[in-house]
């Protein structure tokens, strides 16, 4: 193992690592074009500019004229390709399900309590996430220019905060695991209400019909609940009955998670890869720039209240890894557009390129004990924990002793 420079400092060292991530991205969409239309004009003969998501879309007389996952609407090719199939309708919310019971057997009164022990390293977690993330995605949506549907598909990934995911990239990075799990909690529980919120006013903002996507706050709720609350609840009443199973199935339920999001991702991708390769170029520059944008933000709000370093990677890995699974299940199963997955599916190829820059570089190339001088005392937890109960027999044992 290679320990890092003492000469470069964790805030360069980690600005480098996000930088490497982000070069083969970088390249890729500088040595291409993308094909983003403004009018008719801006596409060949035998295309119409579809405005909403700003691409060229062939003309039609019926689903026949069209290529898979597209279905002739108004004289033009429109993508459905994601909005039904056993892959969106079942795979992904089961596989949603089943990771976030995960999360509630992972979760403890701990966890909970824990606010108390590292109130500010869990609020400026909160604000990043709750906050910061959807501001910086609505001003990138506005620079670059997206079209009203990947805008609203990158307000969607900036509004669902990373879950098991990021508390596996955390742990692997030598991060404040037990401060990401507390920042996962809380805020599994916030955005039940903040994803629709967001999405509301995102929707509205950016003008997207109602003919295109119907959003009732109500149903978004409802079914938010039923995919996020709902397990994650079970998952804790099984921690409550059955804590010793849930003990024997924690780090098992965590690596399980990031094969599952892995699996579903690697399945969009392959059911989906044309439509990608088509908007990759175009949607590669902006999520590049939320993820580097939200991991540094995360980082550098952390280091500016004085967090130490392993609290501060944390942070910033718990702004810029998304609930990508969460994203694509709500846009998909929820919304019922394709075309608002598109940017939280590019999203989540990108993060996990970050992710595993960080992993291994925090993980495998700085030396274990480099950051132990930074760290807080970790006996602050125990200040939380119940005195022990007097032990009957230890009491008899001393008065035998005095006797």
């Amino acid at each position: 193992m290679v320990a890092s420079s003492p000469s470069s400092s964790p805030s360069s060292r980690l600005a480098t690592v996000l930088l490497l991530a982000a070069i083969p991205f970088l390249l890729f969409f500088t040595g291409c074009s993308g094909s983003e239309c403004q009018s008719d004009a801006d596409c060949a003969d035998d295309q119409v500019c579809y405005t909403e998501a700003a691409t060229c879309n062939d003309v039609c007389d019926d689903e026949a004229d069209c290529p898979d996952g597209f279905d002739c609407v108004d004289g033009m090719c429109e993508y459905i390709g994601m909005e039904g199939g056993l892959l969106t309708d079942v795979m992904l919310p089961v596989s949603l399900i089943i990771i976030m019971i995960g999360l509630g057997m992972s979760l403890t009164v701990m966890d909970f309590k824990r606010i108390l022990v590292y109130p500010r390293a869990v609020a400026i977690g909160l604000t990043n996430q709750i906050i910061l993330l959807p501001l910086i995605g609505f001003g990138l949506a506005i620079a670059f220019g997206l079209s009203p549907i990947w805008a609203v598909g990158l307000m969607l990934i900036a509004a669902c905060p990373g879950g098991p995911t990021s508390n596996l990239i955390t742990f692997v990075s030598r991060g404040d695991t037990a401060l990401s799990i507390t920042l996962t909690a809380f805020s599994s529980l916030i955005t039940v209400l903040t994803i629709p919120l967001i999405l509301t006013l995102s929707i509205s903002y950016f003008e997207i019909s109602a003919d295109t996507i119907e959003a009732p706050v109500v149903d978004i709720i409802v079914q938010i609940v039923a995919v996020t609350a709902v397990p994650v609840t079970i998952g804790l009443l099984i921690r409550h009955f059955k804590p010793d199973f849930a003990d024997k199935m924690d780090k098992p339920a965590r690596i399980a998670s990031a094969l599952i999001f892995l699996l579903v991702l690697a399945a969009i991708i392959i059911s989906e890869w044309q439509l990608i390769v088509d908007n990759f170029v175009n949607l590669s520059a902006v999520t590049v720039a939320l993820n580097l944008a939200t991991m540094a933000v995360g980082f550098f709000t952390a280091r500016l209240i004085a967090l130490d370093m392993r609290q501060s990677i944390t942070v910033s890995i718990e702004s810029g890894i998304q609930n990508g699974t969460l994203a694509i299940v709500i846009a998909t199963s929820i919304l019922g557009s394709g075309s608002v997955a598109i940017p939280p599916g590019i999203y989540s190829l990108v993060m996990f390129v970050s992710g595993g820059a960080l992993m291994y570089f925090f993980g495998v190339v700085t030396a274990p004990g480099e950051f132990d001088e930074d760290v807080e005392d970790e006996a602050d937890d125990e200040a939380l924990a119940p005195p022990p109960e007097a032990d009957g027999e230890l009491d008899s044992d001393e008065d035998e002793t005095e006797e």
